[in-house]
């Protein structure tokens, strides 16, 4: 007697599946005139592979980054602002899924956040929603 087994993928059929559904669900928080393009390269440079994750068009320029789960506030603010510094653009937004360990997570690291990130979800998303410029960084519970 000879056993044969076959094994299929399960699951999302891309790794990435709860990064996109953020995307998606802060496309709907904005409505249909907002545009937005992803993977967007942080500069020209050839050998540089950064990306954000997406770019609002405002003037100035608007960097997005999407967190779905926000866990060590130093490295994840670090990388986000390296980013911004090394692109030139005005602002930058972080997207975080609105969970609530996430939420704790900000609330336990609120004070050093809002010195990068003062702006939060109402101010940004209704600023974003209608094209202006937020005014600063911020930081979006989606």
């Amino acid at each position: 007697m000879r056993a044969r087994i076959k094994v299929y993928p399960e699951g999302a059929p891309i790794r990435d599946a709860a990064q996109i559904a953020l995307i998606r669900a802060f496309r709907e928080r904005l409505g249909p005139a907002a545009k937005f393009l992803v993977e967007q390269p942080v500069t020209r440079n050839e050998g540089d592979i950064r990306a954000f994750d997406a770019t609002f068009e405002l003037l100035g320029g608007c960097g997005l980054e999407f967190v779905t789960r926000f866990y060590d506030c130093q490295a994840q603010l670090r990388a986000a602002l390296i980013k911004q510094r090394d692109s030139g653009l005005d602002r930058l937004i972080l997207i975080v899924k609105a969970t609530h360990s996430n939420r704790r997570a900000v609330e336990a690291a609120a004070d050093v956040i809002a010195t990068t990130f003062p702006l939060g979800t109402r101010t940004v998303l209704a600023a974003l929603a209608s094209a202006r410029d937020p005014g600063a960084n911020g930081l979006v519970f989606v």
